[in-house]
């Protein structure tokens, strides 16, 4: 595994540039939208349209890839993948039409989930009880990328609205060109699955079926599915509420996210090795689900904007329950299988990604013709909470069936 560590650079720095991408659109695909457009609810439907079609794709070729690499290993399908994100990103500052934005988005969905194969790499690389950390330093650097990408898509639309999707595509193209260069492959050909290529194990819908044979992971991934799900509504509906809850402008709510994004960035990169060192990995995937519970529950009954500080601190302890359960699961599968259990993971938080939107806003707008104070503003917190205590309640169950394994190696 010590060969592999140079790898470990490379996926972190892929992470980035894949969440920096999807964060740069943010303030700018409206305006791109508008030269295809004639109104304002023509973007905001194309718009919805787009996040959805992204998300679709994940949903599909998150095992896609994920197999793939278990057959022919990780350092090829990351290469490809991040050509093809490249790709994408031209197509958007070339396009003249939006047939070819849609094209493009299509393109981003499929290269996007080369996320799969990136978890699956540093499970590869990474010694067991480093696992865990290993993933929250992950989701620390791809939150990092998501903040810091509306920022700089802001500031390059200025110049022009196509020249920030320039810019992400040079990034993608330059560490498309370092991993051929320098990246190593994580798993040997001897360690890479034997079963022959199929539809049936491409298929994510027989492929999310196929882990019941896993006692523990089953259980463990619709638990992340429910906690995801429930942080999916609270991140799409929170400007919404934001704005109309506290009065905040576009600016205000924009140094609250970055602040959130740079607490949890934070407590991936430290307090997660801390807690697992003393907690272990199921106390910790536990703690972080009851703080989302709590964290829900206080942004939906806060009616002054000094309360949303309590809210982030919450948020970021909760931020540790992802990568703690993803450490979990690695464990359970076979070398051969991390990439198609790392797909299916991915393929079921990418369907949360469609769902969220559609629910979240469906209850919100049952609710913004009550007053500002009223604690029923908060009802799709409510139900992010909800979730939330159903996740957990299957985290508490799956973990009083299922004895901690010991593991065999060190935390070296």
């Amino acid at each position: 595994m010590q060969n592999h560590r140079a790898g470990l650079p490379f996926i972190l720095i892929t992470l980035f540039i894949d969440s920096l991408g999807i964060g740069l659109i943010i303030p700018v695909l409206p305006s791109l939208l508008g030269e295809f457009t004639s109104s304002p609810k023509e973007v905001a439907y194309y718009s919805g349209f787009l996040l959805s079609l992204y998300q679709g794709m994940q949903f599909f070729f998150a095992p896609v890839l994920g197999a793939l690499s278990d057959h022919y290993g990780r350092r090829r399908v990351l290469i490809v993948s991040l050509l093809g994100g490249a790709i994408d990103y031209f197509l958007f500052a070339l396009s003249p039409n939006l047939i070819l934005l849609f094209i493009a988005r299509v393109i981003a969905g499929i290269s996007g989930a080369n996320l799969t194969v990136a978890y699956a790499y540093v499970a590869d690389v990474s010694p067991p009880l480093k696992r865990a950390q290993r993933f929250g330093l992950m989701t620390a650097v791809g939150g990092v990328g998501y903040v810091m990408g509306p920022g700089i898509g802001g500031t390059l639309a200025a110049i022009d609205p196509r020249l920030p999707f320039y810019f992400a595509g040079g990034l993608a193209l330059l560490n498309g060109l370092y991993g051929f260069f320098l990246l190593p492959e994580s798993l040997e050909p001897d360690k890479r699955s034997k079963e022959p290529m199929s539809w049936r194990k491409l298929n994510p819908f027989t492929n999310i079926a196929s882990l019941r044979r896993y006692p523990i992971v089953s259980s463990l991934i619709l638990a992340v599915v429910f906690t995801t799900l429930a942080f999916q509504i609270m991140a799409n509906i929170a400007v919404l509420y934001m704005g109309r809850r506290f009065e905040w402008g576009p600016k205000d709510i924009g140094f609250i996210l970055a602040g959130l994004g740079v607490l949890v960035a934070g407590v991936q990169i430290g307090l997660i090795r801390v807690l697992l060192r003393w907690l272990g990995e199921r106390v910790t995937v536990m703690l972080g689900a009851l703080a989302g519970m709590v964290a829900y529950l206080l942004f939906g009954l806060a009616n002054r904007g000094w309360m949303v500080v309590p809210v982030g601190l919450a948020l970021g302890l909760a931020s540790v329950a992802e990568p703690a359960a993803r450490g979990l699961l690695s464990k359970e599968v076979g070398e051969h299988e991390q990439g198609t259990v790392m797909g299916a993971v991915n393929s079921l938080t990418a369907l949360t990604g469609v769902i969220a939107p559609i629910l979240g806003s469906a209850v919100f707008a049952q609710v913004t013709t009550v007053g500002r104070y009223s604690p029923w503003l908060g009802a799709p917190f409510f139900l992010s909470a909800l979730l939330t205590l159903v996740g957990l309640s299957m985290i508490v169950v799956s973990f009083s069936k299922h004895k901690e394994k010991v593991p065999l190696e060190s935390h070296d």
